[in-house]
């Protein structure tokens, strides 16, 4: 999302939060990039906003644990959702890969 940048005009700045996005897209994306304000501190919102929305839940519950399954998913996940913990073999030698 380009919600939030002013690197086109200084002289703007989004002091907002991250909005207008629907939880049901959560489970369909594979992460978010954000393009922030220039200016450190004026992010504070939109960063924060963001990081509330990727964490919440269609039906508005949270896993107790979700932070650590996240951690545990993004270690074991493979490339089609699948738990694995093998090095692709079609994989360039050139691309890196956290496996490798």
């Amino acid at each position: 999302d380009n919600l939030h940048a002013n690197d086109y005009d200084q002289k703007r700045v989004f002091l907002g939060p991250y909005q207008g996005r629907s939880p049901d897209l959560i489970p369909r994306l594979r992460g978010v990039l954000t393009n922030p304000n220039c200016e450190f501190g004026a992010n504070f919102v939109a960063i924060h906003t963001l990081a509330q929305w990727s964490r919440c839940n269609v039906d508005g519950r949270r896993d107790i644990n979700d932070s650590v399954s996240a951690d545990i998913k993004l270690e074991t996940e493979t490339e089609d959702g699948g738990v694995g913990e093998d090095v692709p073999s079609s994989l360039p030698a050139n691309m890196y890969h956290p496996r490798r």
